[in-house]
């Protein structure tokens, strides 16, 4: 008998994206990175900085970068992109775009696409602010949203065939248990609770929640602390915080309300916060559902937030609490209402790591794009 030896050779694809190097601190690379991680049935070329090499066998690096990025990669860098994609990438089987469209991406995009006549994937990984135009910017074989509600608008706006994946985090969420509970007893050393806010504050327009917030923790029938952990990333956001520190002066609440912007131990005081609040008005130039929120569940810490779409898609097992946009007496009375009720609060607990185990994790989200890649590389 004869034996006939077959060997798969698997398939490539490109990721289109920001570099995927350290520091973790970017929701974009995070979620790229995680796709290609957990699905090594696939080579993955990623784009990355200088020196990057990546642990595991089926992830390749393109040194393509010169380091990190800013938040925003400048326009050498993306030249350096466009170059590879014309020339050595021109091979690959299947090309993954990450970003939000705009006219310069998405030119781009197009003219690798037409002349290369290779299957593409489009991820919009926010969605953008001017939506006019939108079906104009979209040239994928399949454009992913994710969320129902962004899948909507794009359907509004004659987009067709658009895939909903939701994105999905690492689990499980580690953190340093010494880390955590040093925070604890920085910050609840007398049993106070700890609150926390780790958001944008100039494009989440959430200036006067939180204003309204920092004025009323005197008069909470419980001790709290506030921690706000926002990056400044641009002069608006430093000013709102300006704003927001001359408020905590004015009340004396210098030992109650602290501002920490980017820190790198963000899961420790996640994993030792009481309640997340996230009362913004806007997810704009973020995910529609932003992971630091996931991790935060999985790790059982509740969250409050605006209920707005596609925000609230995250409450898919209630494991939180909502309140309308905007509306501090609503905002107010439902924080009250979750410290209040201790078998809310176990209730809502008991939710918060299933939710996103079942709904967001990694393994999740990257078996669906499994599924659009296999279907495309057929």
């Amino acid at each position: 008998m004869e034996w006939v030896f077959k060997m798969t050779i698997p398939k490539q694809i490109l990721f289109v994206s920001k570099p995927l190097t350290p520091p973790w601190n970017d929701s974009n690379k995070n979620l790229a990175y995680q796709i290609a991680e957990n699905n090594p049935e696939f080579i993955f070329k990623l784009m990355t900085k200088t020196g990057m090499k990546f642990s595991s066998k089926h992830l390749r690096d393109i040194q393509i970068y010169k380091d990190s990025g800013k938040l925003s990669p400048p326009l050498l860098q993306n030249l350096r992109v466009l170059i590879y994609l014309l020339g050595i990438g021109k091979s690959i089987e299947l090309k993954h775009y990450f970003f939000t469209p705009n006219k310069l991406t998405s030119s781009v995009g197009k003219l690798v696409t037409k002349l290369q006549k290779k299957k593409t994937v489009q991820t919009l990984t926010s969605f953008p602010n001017e939506t006019a135009n939108i079906k104009d910017l979209l040239f994928a074989d399949k454009v992913v949203a994710l969320s129902k509600d962004s899948a909507q608008k794009l359907k509004s706006l004659g987009v067709e065939g658009v895939e909903v994946i939701y994105p999905g985090i690492e689990t499980p969420v580690e953190v340093n248990t010494l880390k955590v509970n040093m925070l604890k007893k920085q910050y609840k050393s007398n049993d106070e609770k700890l609150i926390l806010y780790c958001g944008d504050y100039h494009y989440s327009n959430c200036e006067n929640i939180l204003t309204s917030f920092i004025g009323e923790i005197k008069n909470l029938n419980f001790e709290c602390n506030f921690v706000s952990a926002c990056r400044i990333k641009t002069h608006l956001d430093f000013k709102v915080e300006s704003n927001l520190k001359s408020v905590v002066d004015k009340l004396g609440l210098s030992k109650r309300v602290h501002f920490l912007n980017e820190i790198d131990y963000i899961r420790e005081l996640l994993a030792a916060a009481d309640l997340v609040i996230f009362p913004v008005n806007s997810l704009f130039a973020k995910m529609d559902i932003p992971l630091v929120l996931l991790e935060a569940l999985y790790l059982e810490t509740p969250i409050l937030i605006s209920d707005f779409a596609p925000l609230n898609e995250i409450l898919i097992e209630k494991c939180g609490l909502k309140f309308a946009p905007n509306d501090f007496n609503d905002f107010i009375s439902k924080f009250k209402l979750f410290f209040s009720d201790s078998n809310l609060q176990k209730n809502i607990i008991s939710k918060t790591r299933l939710n996103v185990i079942n709904n967001f994790s990694s393994k999740v989200m990257a078996e669906n794009y499994r599924k659009i890649y296999k279907e495309l590389l057929i």
